[in-house]
């Protein structure tokens, strides 16, 4: 190659990654034909004058908009994770990364960590190592029952064994489902020993972990045996997300608090009393959701995806 087209090479490299000019400019710019300028670029990379280095999500500094989510919504923590693809499934592998990364720190001297299900939870759950630290004295407790019969997300004590296991601690079953059919039925389910044994231990929790579920239409919940007058009230109010199954409006209010009455999960005002309470949740789905719960004060701690974090502080909203 002479050595006026390796100038010529550098020139056309020059315009293209630096100056951010696409082909049709350098073309004009240099009186060269298009395909003159493609093989220009393809001969700098050739020679060496390029040199393209691909940095991994993991790697990326997000600490800024970290800081940014803290001081809007003046929380403790936020950790902000990056994806490639975007998907819902990506984006619940990254928050299990980041939650796995950042556990031991966040529950180092607890005792009593009361654990919640869904999509999220489960898979930054499940994706822990099984020896990932050793806390002998700590307990595991669910914050409400199971949910459906077949849905492994939402079996939770499934979910707390797996937890207590990667951590050494002990766990706390609820043998009971979520929902019942009414009132009566929930009382008496109350009465049951192992059940009144896993439920005084929610008055110890010293941290909470839990998901922020889909939209009113979107979220399981509505497909288990929930009331239809109950499902006709959150649909009508338009709920942006729920967690542990208290479902939110737009500003954060609980609505359909009658769902109370056949629910069986931590009070919701004991839970905000809780001192440490992390929430896992992302996709631009969720952003009306999560920052209804931010604005409330509900969530001390939040692992969530970039695009989620970046909709929060800037207040965009979620189309459609």
């Amino acid at each position: 190659m002479k050595m006026d087209e390796v100038s010529l090479a550098y020139r056309a490299a020059e315009m293209y990654y630096i100056n951010e000019m696409n082909q049709e400019e350098i073309a004009i710019e240099l009186g060269l034909s298009r395909s003159k300028v493609s093989r220009l670029l393809t001969s700098a990379r050739r020679l060496g004058m390029v040199k393209i280095e691909l940095v991994g999500p993991e790697s990326f500094d997000l600490s800024s908009l970290e800081r940014e989510i803290v001081e809007k919504y003046a929380i403790r923590e936020a950790h902000v994770v990056a994806s490639i693809k975007g998907t819902d499934k990506e984006i619940k592998q990254r928050i299990a990364l980041s939650f796995q990364k950042n556990l031991t720190k966040l529950l180092e001297g607890k005792r009593y960590i009361g654990l919640g299900w869904g999509t999220t939870v489960y898979e930054a759950v499940m994706s822990l190592p099984d020896n990932l630290a050793r806390f002998p004295e700590m307990k595991i407790i669910p914050l409400l029952g199971g949910l459906g019969q077949s849905e492994k997300t939402y079996q939770i004590n499934n979910i707390v064994e797996k937890m207590a296991g990667s951590l050494g601690a002990t766990p706390i079953f609820l043998a009971a489902p979520a929902i019942f059919n009414n009132q009566e039925q929930l009382k008496i389910m109350k009465q049951v020993q192992s059940v009144q044994t896993a439920i005084a231990e929610w008055s110890n929790l010293e941290a909470v972990i839990f998901g922020l579920g889909a939209p009113a239409g979107m979220s399981a919940v509505l497909d288990s045996n929930l009331p239809g007058d109950m499902i006709l009230e959150l649909v009508r109010k338009h709920a942006v997300g729920d967690i542990v199954s208290r479902f939110m409006g737009k500003s954060g209010e609980i609505v359909c608090q009658n769902i109370e009455e056949v629910l069986l999960g931590i009070p919701f005002n004991d839970m905000l009393k809780v001192p440490e309470r992390i929430c896992l949740s992302g996709g631009e789905h969720k952003v009306d959701g999560i920052r209804a719960a931010l604005s409330r004060g509900y969530i001390t701690t939040l692992f969530t995806d970039i695009r989620t974090a970046q909709m929060l502080v800037t207040q965009q909203e979620v189309r459609g």
